[in-house]
């Protein structure tokens, strides 16, 4: 007998074959992990966005800063955002109650629009934070990284 097609045998050995190649592939490219650090390159860049935007005001302004920068505590961390109190924790991080509103930098056009972490930012606490420390300079970081232990830069 001359029979054309496949039998159930060979149908369902190749099945089992491309089960086992995704699964493969799957285990591979773990996307949750590759979520989690596509949501930390967007903090990183976010962070670099802040610092960048402070500091060409500052420039712009004959090295002054915006009052809501001039007027932190060296060494403190506040979290950015529109909230009056309860900014106090930043992720493991403790921060000041008040936060710091950078609306300002936003409505002068040095900052498209302030972050908001994606996962647990909200306008009033963001999920970043900034910080002036003792030598003047300032770091701006992220609250709730997923892949790295920090994500911060200083300038």
């Amino acid at each position: 007998m001359d029979k054309k097609g496949f039998t159930l045998v060979e149908l369902l050995i190749v099945l089992g074959i491309i089960a086992i190649v995704l699964t493969i592939i799957l285990v591979l490219l773990d996307p949750p992990r590759r979520f989690a650090e596509a949501r930390d390159a967007h903090r990183a860049s976010d962070v670099e966005s802040v610092i960048h935007a402070i500091r060409i005001d500052e420039v712009d302004h004959a090295g002054y800063s915006t009052a809501a920068i001039y007027t932190l505590y060296p060494g403190n961390n506040y979290q950015i955002g529109t909230c009056i109190s309860g900014g106090e924790f930043c992720g493991n991080m403790l921060t000041e109650e008040s936060c710091v509103d950078l609306s300002r930098l936003r409505d002068q056009g040095y900052l498209g629009k302030i972050p908001v972490d994606y996962l647990y930012g909200t306008t009033e606490k963001t999920g970043y934070y900034i910080r002036r420390n003792t030598n003047g300079s300032l770091a701006v970081g992220a609250c709730y990284p997923e892949r790295t232990d920090e994500i911060e830069v200083t300038r």
